[in-house]
């Protein structure tokens, strides 16, 4: 057994605790990180072929069709909604009693009233699956300090109690406080710092996406516009 791992079971109980939570919120922290990291993979994958497909389209309707399964990126999902509600808009002002184009309106009060609000509620929506856990890598970056600083200060105080005890202050009887106290600390930092950078990186991802996302949403109702779909 390495002497890592038999000192962490022979630590007090309060010592296994914080380790305990602390090993949880790694494991949680990463899991996160990775999902992420994946799904931001995906997106751009998607978000590159969409607009090849939009800057080369042949006509709205193939492009529709042509992006139909397109589930990661904001930008296909902003485009159908919005040309699914101006078709059935455009339908509707022909007289017609029935849609039929867009598979996924459900009803009229499905979507809001203005093209606007339906590309910010469907952009809203990709954006919202992305920041799904991410409060959980908040949550470990502020309490893993702190859970590691709280080992640090039990480990101390065991010390000085059992250098009280024994009326002693040898390495012997202060060595396993310290250790426990350096350990906990240790280990608070290792989860925190991954935990921020993971963080920090995945938010910036995020609020450059929200930024293009702008500029998508513009460039697409001045494109229908233009293109005398409004």
């Amino acid at each position: 057994m390495p002497d890592a791992i038999r000192f962490v079971l022979n630590t007090g109980a309060v010592a296994k605790t914080v380790l305990a939570i602390l090993a949880i919120l790694s494991v949680l922290s990463w899991a996160i990180i990775f999902e992420k990291i994946r799904q931001l993979v995906k997106l751009q994958k998607e978000s590159d072929r969409f607009m090849k497909l939009f800057n080369q389209r042949s006509g709205w309707n193939s492009l529709y069709n042509a992006v139909r399964s397109y589930t990661y990126s904001p930008y296909p999902q902003m485009f159908k909604k919005g040309y699914g509600e101006l078709y059935a808009w455009k339908k509707k002002l022909e007289g017609e009693e029935s849609v039929s184009y867009n598979p996924d309106r459900k009803s009229d009060n499905t979507y809001p009233t203005t093209l606007p609000q339906i590309l910010e509620s469907a952009a809203t929506e990709c954006i919202s699956r992305l920041d799904k856990h991410l409060i959980l890598l908040a949550i470990t970056v502020s309490v893993s300090p702190f859970l590691g600083l709280f080992g640090t200060v039990w480990g101390v105080m065991s010390a000085f109690m059992s250098i009280g005890m024994t009326g002693s202050a040898d390495i012997s009887t202060v060595g396993p406080g310290i250790a426990e106290a350096l350990i906990t600390t240790v280990a608070g930092l290792a989860v925190a710092i991954p935990a921020l950078v993971g963080y920090n990186l995945i938010v910036s991802r995020l609020r450059k996406l929200e930024d293009r996302i702008g500029v998508f949403s513009s460039e697409l109702m001045r494109l229908f516009e233009r293109e005398k779909l409004l």
